[in-house]
């Protein structure tokens, strides 16, 4: 099985092996991950590691907390363990485009700029990609539609005018 760690800066490593965690400087109180995993647990908690830590006794307690970042243990591994933020939602151009340029499609856009950050936040990044990726279509379709039918509108009425 392999595993995901934080290292001392709170960086998120691997996977590695659990062979090669002790060697990448993994100890009982290093948050681990692994498929199947509720969240991030001390690999000196995690019933496959225990037998790795026994014989290692525990560090002494750092005098002065560290200067990395608080680091939830039941945090989900996407959310911000590298530093990653949001895609961008389009939530603003969506609702634009569906009040002045094409409603149909611009609610596409909106329905899926709403899912943006809930994926993210559930750990499904690539998720969250994509939704930002079919809202930017969808409010891009939008526009150019809406700008196609006030041309025609703008001609026919400068055509009936005439």
């Amino acid at each position: 099985m392999q595993y995901f760690f934080l290292d001392e800066n709170g960086k998120q490593q691997g996977p590695v092996e659990k062979t090669q965690l002790i060697s990448n400087g993994v100890e009982g109180s290093t948050l681990v991950w692994s498929s199947g995993m509720p969240g991030w647990s001390k690999a000196s908690e995690v019933d496959e590691l225990k037998m790795l830590f026994a014989a290692a006794p525990a560090p002494a307690p750092s005098p002065t907390p560290s200067p990395g970042p608080s680091i939830n243990p039941n945090q989900n591994r996407f959310d911000n363990a590298n530093n990653q933020i949001p895609p961008k939602t389009w939530m603003v151009e969506s609702i634009l485009v569906t009040l002045f340029c094409c409603l149909p499609f611009g609610i596409a856009g909106i329905v899926n700029a709403a899912s943006v950050e809930s994926k993210f936040y559930a750990g499904d990044y690539i998720g969250a990609q994509r939704a930002s990726a079919n809202a930017k279509k969808w409010t891009t379709i939008s526009f150019w539609i809406g700008v196609v039918v006030s041309l025609l509108y703008f001609f026919a009425a400068i055509g009936g005018s005439l």
